[in-house]
């Protein structure tokens, strides 16, 4: 009987196995059984930023040598990234003054096959911080200004943005600029606290 069961129970496994290689070594039982969410549908991923903008404003002493920082300079956030990569960079809380904050940014890349990279936002919750969804921005990394509005937002609500750079070996370095704000935390260079 111990002998069946066994038996069964490699034959199971393998037959998942084959399933799993025979639908592109990408396994999700809700597409396989033909069942979606409703949500899921026509929700697009990330917000495509557009070409445009100007200049990220940056105030006078920024240091835009630093691996990342952040300051504020009137109602815009500036922001300097140099060797930016996966780990992405956080910048600090800042509130909007209403409903909507626009992005500007330009960036360049190491990588021959990789031209994007992405913001998130991130609300400040009692228990730390909620990813804000639909609230990612897609950048292109050609050196050119992009840039993006992102609505919807509690102008009582505190936020912050991650960027990053989805490469384990490659790069990014550019700048960015967050307007249409209230107040905003400025952030140090992470490399000057590595030193200390």
């Amino acid at each position: 009987m111990k002998r069946n069961f066994r038996r069964l129970g490699a034959l199971s496994l393998a037959l998942v196995l084959c399933l799993f290689c025979l639908t592109g070594c990408s396994f999700d039982m809700r597409s396989l059984l033909g069942m979606s969410d409703e949500e899921d549908e026509g929700e697009e991923l990330f917000i495509i930023a557009q070409p445009g903008g100007s200049d990220v404003p940056y105030p006078e002493g920024f240091d835009l040598t630093a691996k990342f920082a952040a300051q504020i300079s009137g109602d815009t956030m500036c922001i300097a990234f140099n060797g930016l990569g996966i780990a992405g960079r956080d910048t600090g809380y800042f509130t909007p003054s209403g409903d909507t904050i626009t992005l500007t940014a330009a960036a360049t890349t190491d990588s021959q096959s990789l031209f994007t990279y992405k913001a998130a936002l991130w609300q400040k919750t009692d228990q730390g911080a909620a990813y804000v969804s639909g609230c990612t921005v897609q950048f292109t990394c050609d050196g050119e200004l992009y840039t993006a509005d992102i609505s919807g937002l509690d102008p009582a609500g505190q936020y912050k943005l991650t960027i990053s750079f989805d490469s384990g070996s490659y790069t990014i370095t550019g700048g960015m600029s967050v307007s249409g704000l209230s107040t905003a935390e400025a952030v140090d260079d992470p490399a000057d606290e590595e030193a200390a």
